[in-house]
């Protein structure tokens, strides 16, 4: 058995190794995980493309993909949506919650609340 988002983790454990090694000043972690999180958001935006819902059926909502002609009970956008929070929580609390509270004075409690919407929210056309 391996975790759903074990690959996730994984590559995220791998991003954050790698800058900091690096030890760069705040603006380029800032743009390595502006960039990461982009990257992630437009994977998503990909894999959403000819979804649609929700429909109504007897059993609850249900969503299509007639492109792959499959369907899911499961909205695909709040998956997408929780993988993005987490990669933003752990870049977050991983690489800039240093840098907000030596820049800021922010008690670590604070910083986790300090992030901003990066990303627009995903998109699910009906």
């Amino acid at each position: 058995w391996s975790h759903p988002m074990d690959d996730v983790f994984r590559e995220l454990i791998q991003l954050i190794k790698s800058v900091r090694r690096l030890d760069p000043p705040e603006a380029s972690v800032m743009e390595a995980v502006q960039s990461h999180l982009q990257s992630t958001h437009d994977r998503a935006t990909a894999a959403l493309e000819g979804w649609s819902g929700p429909y109504m059926a007897e059993d609850g909502e249900y969503f299509c993909n007639f492109q792959q002609g499959v369907s899911t009970w499961h909205n695909p956008v709040q998956e997408w949506q929780t993988e993005l929070a987490v990669r933003q929580q752990v870049l977050h609390r991983c690489l800039l919650q240093g840098f907000a509270k030596a820049s800021n004075g922010i008690s670590s409690s604070d910083a986790g609340s300090e992030k901003s919407d990066v990303l627009p929210a995903l998109p699910l056309h009906l």
